[in-house]
């Protein structure tokens, strides 16, 4: 079932939602996460940072990024997991995105600018996924389980 759900959502998330968007969304590397992380930089002015809107993303977080590569990535994969999650009905808000960002705050001890560019990460991963689905059919039975086994939220330490 893992190979379903990387092979469905894969190539969609790179052609269909990337195109739409008119932004490509794979880093030169090829790996999705550093271009999500990318494109969440560019939006983070529309981000919330407490009361406020986030500022626009500085030159130096541009070129040394407020999460790292691995954080980019396991935050990409949670906001993939929402997708697929929304997709098929289930509870992602308060299964992953919720526990996540708890994590990230507390035990991460992540800036407001740090969590705002994380749930941007997450948000576009995660609209990208449903969409990708949206376009493959209504989720199957096995799709289904599949996701309620790995929807809850364990932090990368405990994988």
């Amino acid at each position: 079932m893992r190979a379903f759900i990387a092979a469905a959502i894969a190539g969609a998330l790179v052609s269909g939602a990337a195109l739409a968007a008119n932004a490509p969304l794979v880093a030169p590397n090829g790996t999705p996460w550093l271009g999500v992380r990318a494109k969440a930089l560019d939006q983070l002015q529309t981000y919330d940072c407490g009361a406020a809107k986030c500022a626009p993303a500085t030159p130096a977080e541009r070129a040394h990024p407020p999460l790292s590569d691995g954080e980019a990535q396991w935050i990409y994969q949670r906001g993939v997991y929402s997708g697929v999650a929304a997709h098929c009905g289930l509870d992602w808000r308060s299964r992953n995105y919720t526990p996540v960002m708890a994590h990230l705050q507390t035990t991460e001890r992540k800036s407001t600018r740090e969590l705002a560019l994380a749930s941007g990460v997450h948000d576009i991963a995660r609209d990208m996924a449903k969409a990708a689905l949206g376009r493959v059919g209504a989720c199957s039975p096995e799709l289904k389980a599949d996701m309620d086994r790995r929807l809850d939220f364990r932090p990368p330490s405990a994988r």
